[in-house]
Parts: C-alpha cells; sequence; structure tokens
C-alpha cells in the first residue's frame, strides 16, 4: 500500500544517512522501524465472540471486531471491553 508522511526536515535528512549507512532503501528503513515498534498482528489468542455478538461482528484478518454488514471497526466500548479481558488475562 502507498502512502504520504511528513516528516520534519531534519528527521528526514537522518533517517536518509541511516538508510545509506545501512545500505537499505529509505522505505525498507521505515518498515523495519515500524515492525520493531508495533506488535505482531497477533499477539494473543484470537478473540472469541460470544453468539450474539457473532451475528453482529465479525474479527478480520489482524484480529479486529469489525461489523459485519458495514467492515468498519467496532465501537469504542466494544474495544474496551477487549483491552480489559487481555488485561485480566495477563496478554
Amino acid at each position: 500500500m502507498k502512502t504520504t508522511i511528513e516528516l520534519p526536515d531534519a528527521l528526514f535528512h537522518q533517517a536518509k544517512v541511516v538508510s545509506a549507512q545501512r545500505q537499505i532503501t529509505l522505505k525498507q528503513l521505515v518498515i523495519d522501524g515500524l515492525e520493531k515498534i508495533m506488535p505482531s498482528p497477533h499477539p494473543h489468542e484470537p478473540i472469541q465472540l460470544s453468539p450474539e455478538e457473532a451475528k453482529i461482528y465479525l474479527i478480520d484478518e489482524f484480529g479486529v471486531p469489525v461489523l459485519k454488514n458495514r467492515k468498519v471497526p467496532a465501537r469504542d466500548e466494544f474495544l474496551s471491553q477487549i483491552d480489559q479481558l487481555r488485561e485480566e488475562l495477563g496478554a
């Protein structure tokens, strides 16, 4: 996927220097950096939906609940319930 980001000039120039030193592209440097700081796509066990929730939501390829009929992220309250469960499980 392509995207455009705005970086401060100093950071951009520093990133270009680092990528040249490592003999990689700026694109690869950004990818490496994001992969280093982001959690893996499936760091926890898959979310289990109740039968009632499964009528409304499905779990996308990133483990995020989305509304079946609209394909949009679930409401904040549902996501906070997920976060609470993960905390309780120590995940």
